[in-house]
Protein backbone atom coordinates (compact mmCIF):
# COMPACT_ATOMS: atom_id res chain seq x y z
CA UNK A 1 0.00 0.00 0.00
CA UNK A 2 1.29 3.44 -0.79
CA UNK A 3 2.30 5.79 1.64
CA UNK A 4 -0.27 9.19 2.40
CA UNK A 5 2.64 10.93 0.50
CA UNK A 6 2.94 9.12 -2.57
CA UNK A 7 -1.03 9.61 -3.12
CA UNK A 8 -2.06 12.30 -6.04
CA UNK A 9 -4.80 13.93 -4.40
CA UNK A 10 -5.84 14.14 -8.11
CA UNK A 11 -7.10 9.90 -7.94
CA UNK A 12 -9.95 8.91 -6.59
CA UNK A 13 -9.61 7.09 -3.36
CA UNK A 14 -9.05 3.42 -4.10
CA UNK A 15 -11.55 1.52 -1.19
CA UNK A 16 -11.07 -1.69 -3.15
CA UNK A 17 -6.70 -1.26 -1.83
CA UNK A 18 -8.24 -2.04 1.43
CA UNK A 19 -9.24 -5.62 2.74
CA UNK A 20 -13.18 -5.72 3.44
CA UNK A 21 -14.53 -2.13 1.82
CA UNK A 22 -14.93 -2.75 -1.86
CA UNK A 23 -18.55 -4.18 -0.77
CA UNK A 24 -19.06 0.11 0.57
CA UNK A 25 -16.85 1.83 -1.74
CA UNK A 26 -19.85 3.67 -3.04
CA UNK A 27 -21.54 4.64 -0.14
CA UNK A 28 -17.93 5.53 1.54
CA UNK A 29 -16.65 8.18 -1.38
CA UNK A 30 -20.75 9.57 -0.97
CA UNK A 31 -19.73 10.35 2.69
CA UNK A 32 -17.19 11.69 1.77
CA UNK A 33 -18.46 13.65 -0.90
CA UNK A 34 -21.34 14.89 1.20
CA UNK A 35 -18.58 15.74 4.50
CA UNK A 36 -16.33 18.04 1.73
CA UNK A 37 -20.02 20.17 1.41
CA UNK A 38 -20.89 19.92 4.77
CA UNK A 39 -16.69 21.12 5.67
CA UNK A 40 -17.13 24.51 3.28
CA UNK A 41 -19.57 25.47 5.86
CA UNK A 42 -18.87 24.76 8.99
CA UNK A 43 -15.80 23.54 10.28
CA UNK A 44 -15.43 19.64 10.86
CA UNK A 45 -12.11 18.98 10.26
CA UNK A 46 -8.92 21.59 8.96
CA UNK A 47 -8.77 23.11 5.84
CA UNK A 48 -5.36 21.25 5.63
CA UNK A 49 -6.77 17.63 6.51
CA UNK A 50 -9.58 17.62 4.21
CA UNK A 51 -7.93 16.87 1.24
CA UNK A 52 -6.85 13.42 3.20
CA UNK A 53 -10.23 13.40 4.25
CA UNK A 54 -10.50 9.64 3.24
CA UNK A 55 -6.99 8.50 4.25
CA UNK A 56 -6.63 10.30 7.73
CA UNK A 57 -10.37 10.00 8.78
CA UNK A 58 -12.81 8.01 7.00
CA UNK A 59 -10.52 5.22 5.98
CA UNK A 60 -8.83 4.94 10.31
CA UNK A 61 -12.94 4.58 11.31
CA UNK A 62 -14.06 2.41 8.76
CA UNK A 63 -10.80 -0.22 10.06
CA UNK A 64 -12.92 -1.36 13.02
CA UNK A 65 -14.33 -4.02 10.81
CA UNK A 66 -10.93 -5.55 10.95
CA UNK A 67 -11.13 -5.55 14.51
CA UNK A 68 -14.44 -6.42 15.61
CA UNK A 69 -17.63 -8.01 13.96
CA UNK A 70 -20.68 -6.16 15.08
CA UNK A 71 -23.08 -8.49 13.00
CA UNK A 72 -24.51 -10.13 15.74
CA UNK A 73 -25.53 -6.64 17.92
CA UNK A 74 -28.41 -4.75 17.84
CA UNK A 75 -27.59 -1.05 18.94
CA UNK A 76 -24.87 1.38 18.73
CA UNK A 77 -24.23 4.90 20.24
CA UNK A 78 -21.40 7.51 18.97
CA UNK A 79 -21.06 9.41 22.04
CA UNK A 80 -19.44 13.26 20.65
CA UNK A 81 -19.85 12.30 16.87
CA UNK A 82 -18.91 16.00 15.87
CA UNK A 83 -18.86 15.52 11.86
CA UNK A 84 -20.20 11.92 12.17
CA UNK A 85 -17.14 9.62 12.66
CA UNK A 86 -16.71 7.07 13.05
CA UNK A 87 -20.56 6.98 13.74
CA UNK A 88 -21.47 7.46 9.99
CA UNK A 89 -19.26 4.63 8.35
CA UNK A 90 -19.79 2.37 11.51
CA UNK A 91 -23.75 2.54 9.92
CA UNK A 92 -22.30 2.07 6.48
CA UNK A 93 -20.50 -0.85 7.67
CA UNK A 94 -23.35 -2.25 9.40
CA UNK A 95 -26.52 -1.35 8.03
CA UNK A 96 -28.45 -3.39 10.53
CA UNK A 97 -27.14 -1.95 13.72
CA UNK A 98 -29.80 1.39 14.80
CA UNK A 99 -27.11 3.58 15.05
CA UNK A 100 -27.28 6.88 17.30
CA UNK A 101 -24.86 9.78 16.79
CA UNK A 102 -24.76 11.81 19.88
CA UNK A 103 -23.36 15.25 20.09
CA UNK A 104 -23.83 18.41 22.30
CA UNK A 105 -23.68 20.81 19.09
CA UNK A 106 -26.93 21.24 17.07
CA UNK A 107 -25.16 22.72 13.90
CA UNK A 108 -22.84 19.34 13.59
CA UNK A 109 -25.96 16.94 14.03
CA UNK A 110 -28.04 18.86 11.52
CA UNK A 111 -24.91 18.54 8.96
CA UNK A 112 -24.54 14.52 9.93
CA UNK A 113 -28.30 14.32 9.56
CA UNK A 114 -28.08 15.46 6.17
CA UNK A 115 -24.78 13.48 5.03
CA UNK A 116 -26.86 10.46 6.42
CA UNK A 117 -29.64 11.50 3.89
CA UNK A 118 -27.36 12.12 1.55
CA UNK A 119 -25.98 8.24 1.42
CA UNK A 120 -29.06 7.07 1.92
CA UNK A 121 -28.84 5.66 5.52
CA UNK A 122 -31.83 4.28 7.16
CA UNK A 123 -30.44 3.16 10.55
CA UNK A 124 -28.96 6.72 11.90
CA UNK A 125 -30.72 8.93 13.95
CA UNK A 126 -29.21 12.31 15.32
CA UNK A 127 -29.56 12.87 19.34
CA UNK A 128 -28.36 16.61 20.48
CA UNK A 129 -28.09 15.82 24.08
CA UNK A 130 -25.04 15.86 26.53
CA UNK A 131 -24.38 12.35 27.14
CA UNK A 132 -24.77 12.51 31.00
CA UNK A 133 -28.58 13.33 30.06
CA UNK A 134 -28.85 10.07 28.67
CA UNK A 135 -30.28 6.70 30.08
CA UNK A 136 -30.18 4.50 27.41
CA UNK A 137 -27.71 1.34 27.32
CA UNK A 138 -25.85 -0.23 24.16
CA UNK A 139 -24.25 -2.58 22.63
CA UNK A 140 -21.24 -1.12 21.32
CA UNK A 141 -19.84 2.56 22.43
CA UNK A 142 -17.35 4.55 20.53
CA UNK A 143 -15.91 7.98 20.74
CA UNK A 144 -12.64 9.46 18.74
CA UNK A 145 -10.40 11.54 20.05
CA UNK A 146 -13.59 13.28 22.47
CA UNK A 147 -11.74 13.97 25.43
CA UNK A 148 -9.56 12.73 27.93
CA UNK A 149 -9.70 8.84 27.83
CA UNK A 150 -10.55 8.89 31.89
CA UNK A 151 -13.56 11.27 31.65
CA UNK A 152 -15.15 9.14 29.08
CA UNK A 153 -14.28 5.83 30.15
CA UNK A 154 -16.82 7.13 33.21
CA UNK A 155 -19.30 9.00 30.26
CA UNK A 156 -19.53 5.21 28.92
CA UNK A 157 -19.70 3.31 31.29
CA UNK A 158 -23.42 4.45 31.82
CA UNK A 159 -24.15 3.63 28.28
CA UNK A 160 -22.59 0.09 28.07
CA UNK A 161 -24.92 -2.64 28.24
CA UNK A 162 -23.47 -5.75 30.12
CA UNK A 163 -22.81 -7.62 27.32
CA UNK A 164 -19.66 -9.86 26.43
CA UNK A 165 -17.08 -9.22 23.50
CA UNK A 166 -17.56 -7.81 20.71
CA UNK A 167 -20.12 -5.28 22.39
CA UNK A 168 -18.13 -2.75 24.59
CA UNK A 169 -16.18 0.40 23.87
CA UNK A 170 -14.15 1.54 21.78
CA UNK A 171 -12.22 4.48 21.21
CA UNK A 172 -9.73 6.27 18.74
CA UNK A 173 -6.85 7.66 20.57
CA UNK A 174 -3.12 9.04 20.15
CA UNK A 175 -0.49 9.48 22.63
CA UNK A 176 -0.16 8.11 26.14
CA UNK A 177 -2.19 6.85 28.64
CA UNK A 178 -2.87 9.48 31.11
CA UNK A 179 -1.43 8.65 34.31
CA UNK A 180 -5.10 7.38 36.16
CA UNK A 181 -5.79 4.70 33.03
CA UNK A 182 -2.82 2.52 35.38
CA UNK A 183 -3.14 3.66 38.51
CA UNK A 184 -7.31 3.01 38.56
CA UNK A 185 -6.60 -0.46 36.58
CA UNK A 186 -8.25 0.80 33.10
CA UNK A 187 -5.10 -0.43 31.04
CA UNK A 188 -7.71 -1.35 27.60
CA UNK A 189 -8.59 -4.81 27.39
CA UNK A 190 -6.73 -4.96 23.58
CA UNK A 191 -5.27 -2.35 21.38
CA UNK A 192 -5.35 -2.25 17.64
CA UNK A 193 -2.41 0.34 16.55
CA UNK A 194 -3.73 2.35 13.43
CA UNK A 195 -0.18 2.69 11.47
CA UNK A 196 0.18 -1.47 11.18
CA UNK A 197 -3.46 -1.44 10.14
CA UNK A 198 -3.12 0.86 7.83
CA UNK A 199 0.26 0.45 6.78
CA UNK A 200 1.08 4.22 7.25
CA UNK A 201 3.73 6.08 9.51
CA UNK A 202 1.08 8.49 9.97
CA UNK A 203 -0.66 6.69 11.99
CA UNK A 204 2.04 5.77 14.49
CA UNK A 205 1.19 6.33 18.69
CA UNK A 206 -2.68 5.96 17.15
CA UNK A 207 -4.83 3.60 17.94
CA UNK A 208 -8.10 2.01 19.18
CA UNK A 209 -8.61 0.84 22.65
CA UNK A 210 -10.85 -1.87 23.50
CA UNK A 211 -12.69 -2.22 26.29
CA UNK A 212 -15.22 -4.82 27.93
CA UNK A 213 -18.32 -3.21 29.25
CA UNK A 214 -17.87 -5.90 32.24
CA UNK A 215 -14.87 -4.17 33.22
CA UNK A 216 -15.76 -0.57 33.24
CA UNK A 217 -19.48 -1.83 35.07
CA UNK A 218 -17.08 -3.00 37.89
CA UNK A 219 -14.61 -0.27 38.13
CA UNK A 220 -15.23 1.87 41.14
CA UNK A 221 -12.96 4.54 40.27
CA UNK A 222 -15.17 5.52 37.23
CA UNK A 223 -17.88 7.02 39.92
CA UNK A 224 -16.15 10.33 40.59
CA UNK A 225 -15.58 10.62 36.43
CA UNK A 226 -19.12 10.57 35.95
Amino acid sequence: MNNISEISLNIPFDWSAHVGLLDYAEQLSALAEAFRYWNSRINLVSRQEIDLLEQRHILPCAVIARVADFSGLKTYLDIGTGGGLPGLVIAILYPHLECTLLDSTAKKLTAVADMASRIGLKNVQTVHARIEDMNTRYDVVTGRAVTALPRFLGWARGALKDAPQPAGLYYWKGGDFEPEIERWGLLPDETYPLDGLLNDVYFKDKYIARYEAKRLLKNRHLNAVQ
